[in-house]
């Protein structure tokens, strides 16, 4: 193909394509072939063919260098327009694809999350109903281990070594009775168990466990239940110096129950969409006391006319956001709450202390309005002790007021034990006689409610007649079964 040359640079082909504005190049070039003319079956030799292609490639290629570059850019920026046609009708393809298929997976995951939703208040229901099962009222009996100032005491309680439920005690306190073997040696001897009482409770906590062995395997399965939506409530109860407030409140070094609770709460409180809010307050000497409040705190118990539940009436509820917020409300609590030094302890708390935990969960329908909400009760109670004839009179009062509300609370006990025994029983229950027991009868007259005791012993000889009454006090609140005492 001849090309000539124009005025402005630009080279045109002899077959008829002109552009002046530097025409593109349509060239397609392949040195393979042989020259025209000059095909195999016209070669004269093979050298003289050879030297003829070599000069025509070179010419050819002496031609294309003169071609100006632009038109090489407007030729690659066509196939360039070309192709990204195409990669766009490929990708937007893809795209509708991907699409449908998120489309797909979307109604997919809506199913299995009705499937979830279903299954969860399905186990939520059977887990609770396990729970019931159980006993409503379930009994825990903590044994303490012996102090430095009882190295003359005898370790006198005695643990089975077939199960964590049974406990030994004296029947009669002997002048060398007990040694160092905390472990029931003849259990299979008659003779040698016949001096002793059995109990039997639902898990008998030796000197041994720690606070947080004693929480998983017992205690964390009722932060669940709360978490359900169901009312749950856990006393600590026993003679002063027997670890009551160790227990619930932990030492600094160790969490105690609320430490623990309050934990797990919070670790679920982001992922099941929790509301938490936590009240403290204080009955001494029959008077309730706001302990998140420095004045103006004294309060009046009143009966809701709509729902018949019992509240303090000005209680200070404080929306905790985060776990720190919780413990300092306790802290400042535990800082206002009535203590003075007693025989037992250097300082013992003189009032029941109730840390009120209420907890508002989103269905997880997510339907506005569609909440649950239960409360958990974490009662602390006043020790038990005898009026002693040598001490000031602000403790003898503070003593009795004591002794009053636990006799109540023992026989509201009494009272619901022989309700759940006998059908159609519509006796009366004295909650009203103490402010414990009416503050407290909003778990007691809740069929679905879950309530633990844990009662707590010394193990010396010295506090023989103190440990029998706690014991003889867990006895007669083991067997309760609210579901029945409230038909």
């Amino acid at each position: 193909m001849k090309r000539t040359k124009t005025d402005n640079n630009c080279y045109v082909s002899h077959s008829g394509y002109n552009n002046s504005s530097c025409p593109q190049s349509n060239i397609s070039i392949d040195f393979n072939d042989p020259p025209i003319g000059l095909e195999p079956w016209q070669e004269e030799g093979e050298q003289e063919y050879s030297e003829a292609h070599l000069a025509l490639k070179e010419l050819i290629i002496n031609q294309v260098n003169q071609i100006p570059i632009s038109s090489f850019n407007y030729v690659l920026q066509q196939v360039k327009r070309s192709q990204s046609a195409r990669t766009s009708l490929n990708v937007s393809h893809q795209l509708e694809q991907l699409k449908a298929e998120v489309e797909r997976l979307k109604e997919e995951n809506s199913k299995l999350q009705i499937s979830l939703t279903h299954e969860k208040k399905l186990r939520r229901s059977y887990y609770n109903e396990l729970q019931i099962l159980k006993g409503a009222i379930r009994i825990y009996l903590r044994v303490r281990p012996l102090l430095s100032n009882e190295t003359n005491d005898s370790f006198i309680t005695k643990f089975s070594n077939k199960t964590n439920q049974v406990l030994y005690f004296p029947k009669v306190l002997l002048q060398q009775q007990g040694n160092e073997n905390e472990m029931m040696s003849n259990e299979n001897d008659k003779k040698y168990i016949s001096n002793y009482r059995k109990f039997n409770f639902d898990r008998i906590i030796s000197p041994s466990v720690h606070q947080q062995q004693l929480y998983n395997e017992e205690i964390s399965e009722l932060t669940k239940s709360v978490i359900d939506g169901y009312n749950v409530a856990i006393f600590c109860y026993g003679q002063t110096g027997t670890g009551k407030t160790y227990t619930m409140q932990g030492n600094g070094e160790e969490y105690g129950l609320q430490q623990f609770i309050l934990k797990d709460l919070y670790q679920s409180r982001n992922d099941l969409g929790l509301n938490i809010g936590i009240s403290c307050l204080e009955i001494y000497n029959e008077t309730c006391i706001d302990l998140l409040r420095s004045s103006e705190n004294k309060l009046e118990l009143k009966t809701d006319p709509k729902t018949q539940k019992v509240f303090a009436q000005g209680l200070r509820e404080v929306p905790c956001q985060s776990l720190d917020e919780a413990l300092q409300c306790l802290v400042f609590a535990q800082k206002n709450r009535a203590v003075a030094c007693t025989n037992q302890n250097a300082r013992s708390s003189r009032s029941h202390f109730i840390v009120q935990i209420n907890v508002m969960k989103q269905d997880e329908s997510n339907e506005e309005g569609n909440t649950s909400v239960s409360t958990l009760y974490l009662i602390d109670l006043a020790g038990s002790e005898k009026i002693s004839t040598n001490s000031n009179p602000l403790l003898d009062a503070e003593t009795k007021h004591i002794n009053k509300s636990l006799s109540t609370l023992g026989n509201v006990m009494e009272n619901l034990r022989s309700k759940s025994q006998k059908s159609n029983n519509n006796g009366h229950v004295p909650y009203r006689d103490s402010k414990l027991t009416f503050l407290m009868s909003n778990v007691f007259r809740d069929k679905h409610a879950i309530v633990c005791m844990i009662p707590h012993i010394a193990p010396s000889s010295g506090c023989f007649y103190e440990s029998l009454r706690t014991l003889q006090f867990a006895e007669r609140m083991s067997g309760i079964a609210l579901v029945q005492a409230n038909q």
